[in-house]
């Protein structure tokens, strides 16, 4: 007789774990749209994106999506970086690129050995502002050859691309508000037009080359398609592993480095 009892609590038991959903309520489960992958700040959300997953309840407190073209035909790109079968919900959607920045931390994301430097931008300059933070810029410079002091041959003016796959940080100027852990997430937006200028990481001794080339040449950047970003700075640079390596720079080694003379 206690064999049999036994047996029959534990089949009560399978039988109840066994109906309940991914919620973690038991009860009949409902179909919800999540992301088939993992999913990128500002990428544009597509058929191939999103699939059904089973859950006792909304998994986004009344935000979720129960129909896949509700998602997947609406245009919408993520907000923050979304991983691959978390639930879509409106509150991490949004209809424009344009206007999402992301979750701003307290401090800047700057990866060890690297340094943040701010350049200036414009519509022109800069893309229109469709440059945004989490981006990865080319810079290419517009100077004349007298500025290296070419004194024998009739000065030139040489374009070339000197910088590729800087990471934008940020766009304008910080705001100076830092987010209480454990407090209702905010997304930031840039409003008011184009910034005026951009934070980008590179190691220090970079930093000394592009600030002479701001002040010698005209700098234009270009955005190319996120599938063809490749970070530079995923790893300290053992060229430049921390500021102590930058030595300073001048016309000569600005020359040798992209041979402007020799275009």
């Amino acid at each position: 007789m206690g064999l049999i009892l036994a047996l029959l609590a534990f089949g009560l038991v399978f039988l109840i774990g066994s109906t309940g959903g991914r919620g973690g309520a038991s009860g009949p489960t409902v179909q919800y749209v999540v992301a088939s992958r993992d999913l990128q700040i500002r990428e544009q959300i597509t058929k191939d994106d999103v699939v059904l997953a089973p859950f006792s309840q909304d998994p986004a407190a009344g935000k979720g999506y129960t129909r896949l073209d509700d998602v997947a035909k609406s245009g919408f790109i993520a907000e923050v970086g979304i991983a691959k079968g978390q639930p879509l919900s409106s509150n991490i959607l949004a209809k424009s690129g344009d206007v999402v920045t992301g979750a701003q931390p307290a401090f800047l994301p700057i990866p060890q050995g690297f340094v943040a430097i701010t350049i200036p931008t414009g519509e022109q300059q800069g893309v229109a502002g469709y440059i945004q933070a989490g981006d990865y810029i080319n810079i290419i410079a517009t100077i004349s050859t007298s500025a290296f002091g070419t004194s024998t041959a009739t000065p030139k003016t040489v374009v070339k691309t000197v910088y590729t796959n800087l990471h934008v940080l940020r766009l304008g100027p910080s705001t100076g508000t830092v987010q209480a852990a454990g407090s209702a997430s905010q997304q930031g937006s840039q409003s008011g037009g184009v910034a005026s200028s951009m934070t980008v990481v590179l190691t220090e001794c970079d930093a000394e080359y592009l600030n002479w080339l701001q002040g010698a040449a005209q700098m234009k950047y270009t955005l190319g398609s996120y599938k063809d970003y490749q970070p530079q700075d995923t790893k300290v640079d053992s060229t430049c592993a921390n500021a102590s390596a930058a030595k300073g720079v001048g016309p000569t080694q600005i020359n040798a480095r992209w041979g402007f003379t020799n275009t």
